[in-house]
């Protein structure tokens, strides 16, 4: 092939013989073939946004509901304690009733319990009596149990004690064991004299009175601090 026959081909016209609808048509159409994919790739992210956003509601609505029935149990369980305070307060007017019941509550059995094992041997008591007013030590003007007795200390009681001792030394004993029990204030001998003899032995008949002290006080109902 020669230079001038290469040139020649080279330089060819080229004839486009479509009409120019057809190449608009193709061009129409891959344009429409490119909004439609837009369309459903929005349309499939715009769903995936749809079910994401809708589990998430739904999961709120779900914590929702729990709380709501959470709070209803627990508004529940504060109904059922709401009488809570009343009982206290009935529990506390009873314990303060019961103190002020037993607050002058004296174990008296405890104190002849002690007497009987640590009386003098020589010494035989035959009667004893109680006089107890819880109400002479607070003021109110109730007759103290040491009225008559000035020289006796504030008490809560006196006993009165009649008996039998073989020597007048033995019924000094007595008062001396009297007066050094903590329980005990301002023993006094109101009667001292020759008794009956017990077996042909001679004795000493005596009557005695003793104050009992707030020491006696079981305080066993006492309302504890803190209650």
């Amino acid at each position: 092939m020669s230079t001038q026959t290469a040139v020649r081909a080279a330089t060819t016209p080229h004839v486009n013989l479509l009409p120019p609808e057809i190449a608009e048509e193709a061009r129409f159409r891959s344009l429409r073939i490119l909004m439609l994919a837009s369309v459903l790739f929005a349309g499939l992210v715009g769903g995936a946004l749809y079910l994401q956003a809708s589990g998430e509601v739904t999961a709120a609505q779900d914590q929702l509901t729990n709380a709501q029935s959470e709070g209803a149990g627990m508004q529940t369980k504060i109904n059922a304690l709401a009488n809570v305070p009343v009982i206290y307060a009935q529990v506390a007017a009873a314990d303060q009733q019961l103190n002020v019941a037993m607050g002058s509550e004296v174990r008296y059995s405890y104190l002849l319990n002690d007497l009987s094992l640590s009386i003098n041997r020589n010494v035989w008591l035959s009667s004893i009596s109680v006089v107890q007013n819880p109400l002479s030590t607070d003021g109110t003007g109730a007759t103290p149990p040491s009225q008559g007795v000035p020289w006796a200390k504030a008490a809560i009681a006196k006993v009165n004690f009649s008996g039998t001792a073989k020597t007048y030394n033995d019924v000094a004993s007595w008062t001396d064991f009297l007066a050094g029990n903590k329980f005990y204030s301002d023993p006094f001998i109101s009667v001292a004299n020759v008794g009956d003899p017990i077996g042909g032995v001679p004795t000493i008949h005596f009557e005695s009175t003793v104050f009992v002290t707030d020491k006696a006080y079981t305080h066993r109902f006492d309302t504890k601090a803190g209650n």
